[in-house]
């Protein structure tokens, strides 16, 4: 099973790569078997909406949102996920979906971090980010853990944050900041009282507080504060 779903994995990397060159057209008819044999595989689904698109069949590219929200729904009893609803948006809108023609965009990244800017490149998450978003409503601290190099930093730069740009949560826009123990210096952590926006905070990298700091009490103070923002404390 896990290799299967690598394979699928690889192939969806390759065709948005595909895709990014230009080769729209020719890629419809091994697109509409891959999506045969995986009915539920919403990022199989999402690059064949982009091919139909871009290949100036924007009614079939909204019929192919049509036969994965069919299938979703009778057989898991789910709706599809952003990049699929998110598409489907802009395909009605008559927006280009890539890059002009001839300009590759590889969407592998390798082991560098996916910005927010990235997030059309990014996939494979939706599950992940959907949990962070219900968390987030309810909570004022989430905290994201796990391996290194497993793409904790990925799924919040370019999956959480753009969904809630998107205004997945009902209410006022958000104001995002993203530090590290490293930068934080020039970049002070944020007050989020009084402000218009809803304030996230989000604090990449947290490990590094204990190798950055030589002086004990600079680092004490940076916790101090974020444990206080966390709380909801206003700093003595």
């Amino acid at each position: 099973m896990r290799l299967s779903e690598l394979r699928l994995d690889v192939i969806e990397q390759r065709v948005a790569a595909e895709l990014a060159a230009g080769h729209h057209s020719r890629l419809v008819p091994e697109l509409e078997k891959l999506v045969a044999k995986h009915p539920v595989r919403e990022g199989l689904w999402a690059r064949l909406m982009v091919a139909l698109h871009e290949s100036g069949r924007s009614a079939e590219a909204l019929g192919a949102a049509r036969r994965l929200r069919h299938h979703l729904t009778t057989e898991l009893g789910l709706d599809p996920g952003d990049e699929v609803r998110t598409r489907e948006e802009r395909i009605a809108a008559g927006e280009r979906l890539v890059h002009a023609r001839g300009r590759i965009v590889c969407p592998y990244k390798g082991l560098a971090t996916f910005e927010p800017d990235d997030a059309e490149l990014f996939f494979g998450r939706d599950q992940l980010i959907d949990q962070l978003v219900a968390r987030l409503a309810e909570r004022r601290l989430v905290a994201v853990v796990g391996a290194s190099g497993t793409g904790k930093s990925s799924v919040v730069r370019a999956g959480l944050i753009p969904t809630l740009r998107r205004g997945v949560i009902p209410g006022k826009p958000w104001q995002i900041t993203i530090v590290t123990p490293s930068t934080h210096r020039s970049k002070p952590l944020a007050e989020a009282d009084g402000m218009e926006a809803r304030h996230l905070l989000v604090v990449d990298q947290l490990e590094e507080a204990l190798t950055v700091y030589t002086d004990a009490a600079e680092r004490d103070t940076f916790l101090t504060r974020l444990a206080d923002l966390a709380e909801g404390r206003t700093p003595a």
